[in-house]
């Protein structure tokens, strides 16, 4: 199983959801722009990113990802090999509902659910679809996306943290995170979003280094917060 070779969890066995993050940055630290798309993964990084969806129940992003991406966060076909494509349950976290319902993860509803977690008396969204499902923020945003995946009879796997920096900042905060994967390339951005926006109270041991192309992959677990 490619993910817990490459995040080190072997030794692992969840007995429900293990959350861990996967996010790619400039050598610099920036993850992307408030206003445009940033291609900053390669190639290697990306065959790697579609295995790790592959594998996972859900990827969870936030609304600027969606808004500024506009992704599907669907698993591309052409970067698995030897095993069936799997479609993770999609999980966006958009607390001022400003999405429309016209993003490209609406318009793939017959290939992968879809979970809105925010505030519902902001939700503008006016689409009905059995694999729509929209949810209030309950006691943590964790709580809340277990909640939305038992919706779809999801009791247990891998949760991939994909984005932007404040859902990222704001998972490190809550804790329970087991692995943070970080793509960092060779490209100086010097302008726009930081990974790390804040001070996080949590320390990282470093487990793993591997060149991926012109590209480094670092594996480090959050240490005090997580005990595998």
């Amino acid at each position: 199983m490619l993910l817990r070779e490459e995040l080190l969890l072997n030794k692992l066995e969840p007995k429900q959801f293990t959350f861990y993050i996967n996010v790619a940055c400039s050598l610099d630290t920036i993850i992307g722009s408030p206003y445009k798309q940033e291609i900053i993964s390669n190639i290697h990084d990306w065959k790697v990113v579609h295995n790790l969806r592959n594998e996972s129940v859900a990827i969870v992003v936030g609304s600027n990802t969606i808004l500024i991406d506009n992704p599907t966060l669907l698993t591309k076909d052409q970067y698995i090999e030897n095993e069936e494509v799997h479609h993770p349950v999609r999980v966006v976290i958009d607390r001022r509902g400003r999405l429309t319902g016209r993003e490209n993860i609406f318009q793939s509803l017959d290939r992968a659910p879809l979970v809105i977690i925010g505030n519902n008396d902001k939700n503008n969204l006016d689409i009905e679809h059995q694999n729509l499902y929209c949810i209030d923020v309950q006691d943590t945003i964790q709580s809340t996306i277990i909640l939305g995946l038992k919706k779809f009879g999801i009791n247990s796997g891998f949760i991939m943290i994909e984005g932007g920096a404040t859902t990222i900042t704001n998972f490190l905060k809550e804790g329970n995170i087991a692995r943070l994967r970080i793509f960092r390339s060779t490209k100086f951005l010097i302008k726009g979003i930081r990974l790390f926006q804040e001070d996080i109270p949590i320390n990282f041991k470093l487990l793993s280094v591997k060149k991926l192309g012109d590209g480094i992959q670092e594996v480090y677990q959050p240490v005090l917060e997580y005990s595998p």
